[in-house]
């Protein structure tokens, strides 16, 4: 799954409508489109980018039986996205269809605030502990959302890690916050007490800024827009292009998730639903522009 930054979105999308967005040729014609954009960015500047693009509109294709060409580098990285695992909040949400009223009502119950694993969620967490040491996952960084039903997906199925590999809490990986108690986070100082191998010196101390103690009152944060979640979703990219390590692990929640692979990664149904279950775990590997991004 490639990576690209905006600007490069901006041109595949520009070259796929140029060369239509439907029909038999679609998928292969985006695919050739961001494959020139990333020789676009690896080549030798802007007049090289024009004339790239200007090959992509004349109509070329990949052969059906190619996913792309790329070039050797270290520009690559295998991201492991998990899923946390089944949380209380989930237990009772499942119940009712999404987005219903009732499902709303069920989500808005101040006793779910930052929801934590059901017995269920453990057996899940176990059973992809199992799993990823009989595959013998490997990874030098992970990543997790300072939420407690991460946290403790992390801690149960990822029990123990390699010797120097880095474990980061990152504010920008929590889940889409607003409406919902269970969508905010613990205090900072309760979360160092519970999760001590976790690094949370990035994340903001003190309280959640985005505090919904109870669904549907004043106090409580409307619903974060999509906007400001694809701007955590570039900070994600971004953080991940400035780090030397080439397999991390990330673990997260499924409406951030389902948000970056529809507008970041340009996920495809045919690999797979955008929705990530509960415990699910699913592999990719990007190709960033550059990796000169954040540290």
């Amino acid at each position: 799954k490639l990576f690209h930054h905006s600007g490069t979105s901006r041109s595949i999308i520009k070259c796929w409508r140029m060369l239509g967005r439907s029909g038999p040729c679609s998928v292969h014609a985006l695919t050739l489109c961001a494959i020139l954009s990333t020789f676009i960015l690896l080549g030798n500047g802007e007049q090289a980018g024009q004339e790239k693009e200007e090959t992509c509109t004349r109509g070329s294709r990949l052969s059906d039986s190619l996913a792309g060409a790329f070039p050797v580098q270290k520009a690559r990285q295998v991201l492991h996205f998990v899923r946390h695992a089944e949380g209380y909040h989930n237990l009772v949400a499942h119940k009712f269809a999404r987005g219903s009223k009732e499902y709303e009502e069920v989500l808005a119950d101040p006793s779910y605030l930052d929801a934590s694993l059901t017995p269920l969620g453990i057996q899940q967490c176990e059973k992809l502990r199992n799993e990823t040491q009989a595959s013998a996952l490997k990874y030098d960084l992970v990543l997790v959302s300072p939420m407690t039903r991460a946290l403790q997906t992390l801690s149960i199925a990822f029990p123990t890690h390699p010797k120097n590999v880095p474990v980061l809490a990152l504010e920008f990986l929590r889940e889409r916050f607003g409406l919902r108690p269970c969508d905010s986070r613990s205090p900072v100082s309760h979360l160092v007490a519970e999760f001590p191998f976790v690094d949370f010196s990035v994340v903001p101390p003190g309280q959640d800024p985005h505090l919904c103690a109870r669904g549907g009152t004043p106090e409580c944060p409307p619903r974060e827009t999509e906007a400001s979640m694809d701007e955590r979703g570039d900070l994600l990219l971004q953080f991940l292009a400035g780090r030397p390590e080439t397999s991390v692990l990330i673990v997260g929640h499924s409406a951030f998730f389902s948000r970056l692979f529809e507008k970041q990664l340009a996920w495809s149904v045919e690999d797979g639903a955008m929705r990530m279950e509960n415990g699910e775990l699913r592999s990719v590997e990007i190709v960033h522009r550059h990796r000169d991004g954040i540290r």
